[in-house]
């Protein structure tokens, strides 16, 4: 490839150097009044909502874990479960004045000797290992954890979200007696969104470690809405689902909006809390007037070096055209032809694509010069060249070979190279290359034909269609040979 000229590369050189002053120094503004802007948000409007909102919700969570924890060390309990569990209407009144008491919407005692499971309304069912339903039991049962808590809507058809607290009741000697629990809603929880998010201009949500919204404002009721699948948060939503630490403050675009997201993982729920800020309107000025200077200088920058480029590939493709075409009948040169024979051994080689060599000479040509004058051999010519790109096929090519002589490859064997052949000569003989000095001029061609074998080099190939090309000439010319010993296919 040509090497640019000094001229250009100075261009390019100063254009690059004043491209990368400008995005600096506007860059370094930028991201100043930037990291103010959202130090702000991070370290005092985001965190203060989180954690506030964070606070009253550890609050809530610490009732019913004080509630089932009197309960696992209540020695009535332990008592009536030690005694057969003789009164089961004993044990129902416990569950239903504790429910009346503490306001919770479901109290219960699953027994380990009997598998009951006991609820404020009565006995519910029987617990069994093989029921999917009960599987929570022998899941909690078996990890050895004192209490869990756990975010579901089981029990609720409404799709309320509630809060469910197991704790193991066992005996002096550490027998499991069974798992007492009771149940509660985020209903509480959900209405103080709505204040906090009026007071601090915020999106509150409380998300499960799937992506699941568990509660939003105003609703404590679980959504079939997966963050995963929201615009903007779907961005982001892997960076700190399923983590335990997580960054103070993500950031993410939706409909041509920016925001700042905050998250904070509550462990008593495995749940995440996030809080969602827009960005201020402040620093949507700043980044649009950065954007739109670095876009002046943009375009203005890539209009030098656009025209520069496309002056380069104009000059470029003239040469590359100059070095693979004739410059008199525009048909392919030597160095062409070499490249089309080169992908044509290799399709032979690889799919067994047989193809074949036409030379084609114009019959009396010297004599055409002599006689009518350079100018009408060069039309001659140029009406031959036109007549072989006419009859040959896309995938074929065609090039010229010396003074009088064309070259084409054919692809297929050698009966389509002689009907190429026929139809080339044919068509030569009709036509009309008469000037008003050159009138009753006939122009008529030979052609010679041999086919690619294996092992083959061009020289070759060329060298047994030549010789079929003599043979049509010593046949009294206007004719069309085939090289000996070809494959008739």
């Amino acid at each position: 490839m040509k090497r640019l000229s000094i001229r250009t590369r100075w261009v390019l050189f100063l254009t690059a150097v004043l491209l990368f002053a400008f995005c600096l120094t506007n860059g370094v503004n930028f991201k100043v009044s930037k990291k103010a802007l959202e130090g702000t948000l991070e370290h005092s409007v985001l965190p203060l909502c989180r954690d506030s909102f964070f606070l009253e919700l550890q609050t809530e969570l610490n009732r019913p874990l004080q509630a089932v924890s009197q309960v696992a060390c209540d020695t009535f309990v332990h008592d009536w479960a030690l005694s057969g569990e003789r009164d089961k209407t004993v044990m129902i009144r416990y569950l239903k004045a504790l429910q009346h008491e503490s306001g919770f919407v479901s109290t219960f005692f699953v027994s380990e000797a009997t598998g009951l499971y006991y609820h404020h309304t009565g006995i519910v069912k029987t617990l069994h290992s093989e029921d999917d339903q009960d599987a929570w039991y022998y899941t909690f049962r078996s990890s050895g954890q004192s209490h869990k808590m756990k975010v579901t809507t089981r029990e609720a058809a409404d799709g309320t979200v509630r809060v469910f607290v197991h704790h193991r009741v066992e005996d002096n000697q550490g027998r499991l007696l069974g798992v007492a629990g009771v149940g509660m809603t985020l209903a509480d929880i959900s209405r103080r969104l709505s204040a906090y998010e009026t007071q601090y201009g915020v999106n509150i949500l409380l998300v499960s470690p799937e992506g699941r919204v568990q509660a939003d404002s105003g609703t404590g009721q679980m959504t079939r809405t997966n963050i995963r699948n929201l615009p903007g948060l779907l961005t982001v939503a892997d960076l700190f689902l399923g983590q335990t630490r997580v960054r103070p403050v993500y950031a993410y675009e939706t409909g041509g909006a920016r925001f700042l997201l905050t998250v904070r993982h509550i462990p008593e729920l495995d749940c995440y809390l996030l809080v969602i800020k827009n960005e201020p309107p402040e620093l949507t000025d700043i980044r649009w007037n950065y954007y739109r200077s670095l876009a002046f200088a943009l375009i203005m920058i890539c209009c030098i070096i656009g025209i520069c480029v496309l002056a380069v590939n104009f000059f470029q493709r003239q040469i590359d055209q100059m070095a693979i075409v004739d410059a008199l009948t525009g048909a392919g040169n030597r160095r062409a032809f070499n490249q089309a024979f080169m992908m044509a051994t290799y399709r032979f080689n690889r799919n067994d694509t047989p193809f074949c060599l036409l030379i084609l000479n114009v019959d009396h040509f010297k004599e055409i010069n002599d006689s009518f004058g350079h100018r009408q051999g060069d039309r001659v010519l140029l009406g031959v060249a036109d007549i072989c790109r006419r009859s040959i096929r896309e995938h074929d090519s065609l090039a010229r070979w010396s003074g009088d002589e064309f070259i084409v490859l054919v692809e297929g064997g050698i009966r389509s190279a002689e009907a190429v052949a026929h139809r080339i000569r044919a068509q030569v003989g009709e036509r009309n290359y008469s000037m008003e000095t050159s009138e009753g001029l006939s122009v008529r061609v030979s052609c010679g034909i041999a086919a690619y074998q294996a092992g083959f080099s061009m020289d070759d190939v060329i060298a047994r269609a030549d010789a079929a090309l003599s043979h049509a000439k010593a046949a009294g010319r206007n004719t069309v040979r085939v090289a000996p010993g070809e494959p008739n296919r």
